[in-house]
């Protein structure tokens, strides 16, 4: 019952999100990273290189749409991992053990996510923040 729940939120959000996508990119066009760096300013942020937005431009496409959650055991959240990752050295604790549960359906979600999420890179930039904040402990 739980998996037929999960195929059935992942296709609606899924159908959400073309739909938002088709309403969205002819009003307003390609995300640039102007305005998000000029926010992070703004929020008085820590500093951000701009070439971080290559990273993050390609690791936020998730649609949040659920399809991931097919592939592992059934405990398995990558939606939520990929998500809600801890994408800064002060939070990487909030992540253990996901980098290596990531790095190993990494390539079973590549063919199916439909946004095309690089969950390597994101178990990647997890694992090197955790090793980050284990320095600075």
């Amino acid at each position: 019952m739980k998996g037929l729940y999960r195929k059935l939120m992942a296709r609606v959000s899924l159908a959400m999100a073309v739909i938002k996508h088709l309403l969205y990119v002819p009003l307003f066009g390609r995300r640039v990273p102007g305005p998000w760096l000029a926010r992070l300013r703004t929020e008085l942020l820590a500093p951000t290189p701009s070439d971080l937005w290559e990273y993050v431009d390609e690791t936020s496409n998730c649609l949040g749409c659920g399809i991931c959650d097919m592939v592992g055991d059934i405990d398995d959240v990558p939606s939520l991992w990929i998500r809600g990752s801890a994408r800064e050295p002060s939070t990487a604790g909030l992540a253990q053990g996901v980098p290596d549960r990531l790095r190993l359906m990494a390539e079973d979600i590549s063919k199916i996510c439909p946004a095309r999420v690089p969950v390597g890179d994101i178990a990647k930039l997890l694992e090197a923040n955790q090793q980050r904040l284990e320095g600075d402990l």
